[in-house]
């Protein structure tokens, strides 16, 4: 997952709001906050490399 703000177009098979921002970091880290939901998510996890499972795109999926 890069880092942004997401402008109204999402990405192929990524849910999102416009307007939300988020990050993905190192060992399959991730946050999102969604300001027009009103929700915020925060996944802590030691998954390395984090291409070798598509964690952060499942996850969002759930909520």
């Amino acid at each position: 997952m890069p880092e942004g703000i997401r402008n109204g177009q999402t990405e192929p098979q990524i849910v999102g709001t416009p307007g939300e921002y988020y990050w993905g970091g190192a060992a399959s880290t991730a946050f999102f906050v969604c300001p027009a939901e009103d929700l915020i998510m925060l996944f802590l996890t030691q998954l390395m490399p984090s291409s070798s499972y598509p964690i952060r795109r499942e996850l969002r999926a759930c909520i």
